[in-house]
């Protein structure tokens, strides 16, 4: 893609389903990602965790609704931490209190606001040059294993190194923008309706993710409450 041109656009249908690496950006960001590429940065939820810069990806579509099932859930336990002004290292012990009802419909709404404006790209990452699978994970490494048990899950891998789901760079990388394309959902626009399609297809069961079937389901029954308001 040279200056000027625009980003290539594809489809889930293009793409090999296992071995394509996503990332998740804010639609905002793709003026930039065109003209400069994907920049190694830390994370929002990683800042005075992580002291290295990278890229975020997840390797094929499992690992993608993998990674939104404990990215969902990461926003519901900021949300009970605040309201019961308990630090999260504290309550991930407990887990129970993430049944609370407010807590759920406010995080549900944080979620989906972001995923609505934000949107997945296929790039084209070469193993043993831009990462591999021995890159340490350093929230891992500096984690309680409550912690891990919360976030991870308990079948998480034993070992410190990084997972399909939340897949990182070499540290301080630039990914040039031909080797970047943005993929569109067959129906609407969004990351989010994107991650819908790819749970169609993907081979997560639905038992491996009650959060993201909690918000999927919240959202249908918000579109019928819309529908059944007066005009």
């Amino acid at each position: 893609m040279r200056e000027g041109e625009n980003m290539e656009e594809l489809e889930l249908k293009d793409l090999d389903l296992n071995e394509t690496c996503f990332h998740f950006t804010y639609t905002a960001n793709l003026d930039s990602i065109k003209e400069k590429g994907l920049v190694s940065r830390i994370g929002d939820h990683a800042r005075g965790i992580e002291a290295n810069k990278k890229i975020y990806f997840s390797k094929g579509i499992d690992n993608v609704i993998r990674l939104m099932e404990r990215w969902y859930r990461f926003e519901l336990a900021i949300v009970v931490a605040k309201k019961y002004r308990v630090p999260i290292r504290e309550f991930v012990k407990h887990p129970e209190i993430m049944i609370d009802p407010e807590c759920i419909e406010i995080a549900n709404e944080i979620f989906l606001d972001k995923m609505k404006k934000s949107t997945y790209l296929a790039v084209d990452l070469e193993e043993g040059k831009h990462y591999d699978h021995e890159i340490l994970d350093e929230l891992k490494l500096k984690s309680s294993k409550e912690g891990l048990d919360f976030f991870y899950g308990k079948d998480r891998d034993a070992s410190s190194r990084i997972e399909g789901w939340n897949m990182q760079t070499y540290d301080d990388i630039i990914i040039e923008p031909e080797r970047i394309a943005k993929i569109n959902p067959k129906n609407g626009k969004s990351a989010w309706d994107l991650v819908k399609e790819m749970q169609l297809q993907c081979s997560i069961k639905p038992s491996e993710t009650p959060y993201l079937n909690q918000v999927m389901n919240y959202e249908k029954k918000q579109e019928i409450e819309l529908k059944k308001a007066p005009r």
